[in-house]
């Protein structure tokens, strides 16, 4: 998403092999929140990704930002499940009830600041970092669709998880 937009909604949408290019932070990411408010984004599946989430503001941006960002599923994330800029607004972003796994455990959760809600995600195949307590790191065991399986531990952890390949 660029600049500056406005109460935007995805969902329901696959996406593959974001590559980008790799000395770019900002590159290859499956959901990016730049001086935008009003973002919504669930049940969406970004299979193949650099990063996962990124957030910045420019500097001195007084407009805010805002989103939330629920029950989507990220596969084989290369570098960083989320990307947080010094500038980004942090108390106004939410995260929660997602499902991000990385490639390789070389990938790190998180580069940057926390953001507010960060509630039930399940970070699985990470670089060793703390996690948010209400997070689990279990493998989700994702079905074909790349949503998790009616074994999965993710079900149940949070409010929209919900079985697709069961």
């Amino acid at each position: 998403m660029p600049y500056g937009n406005v109460n935007c909604e995805a969902w329901g949408n696959r996406f593959f092999d974001l590559v980008g290019r790799t000395a770019q932070a900002n590159s290859g990411v499956g959901i990016m929140v730049l001086d935008s408010t009003g973002i919504s984004a669930w049940n969406n599946l970004f299979d193949g990704c650099a990063v996962g989430l990124f957030y910045g503001n420019r500097v001195g941006q007084s407009t805010g930002q805002s989103s939330v960002i629920d029950n989507n599923t990220f596969i084989d994330i290369r570098r960083s499940a989320l990307h947080v800029h010094a500038e980004a607004d942090t108390a106004q972003n939410l995260v929660r009830n997602n499902i991000f796994q990385a490639l390789s455990d070389e990938a790190t959760w998180l580069v940057g600041n926390l953001l507010s809600d960060m509630r039930f995600n399940c970070f699985h195949n990470f670089a060793a970092q703390p996690i948010p307590t209400t997070c689990i790191t279990d493998d989700p065991l994702l079905g074909n669709e790349g949503r998790p399986a009616s074994a999965s531990p993710a079900l149940g952890k949070g409010r929209f998880f919900s079985p697709v390949n069961a």
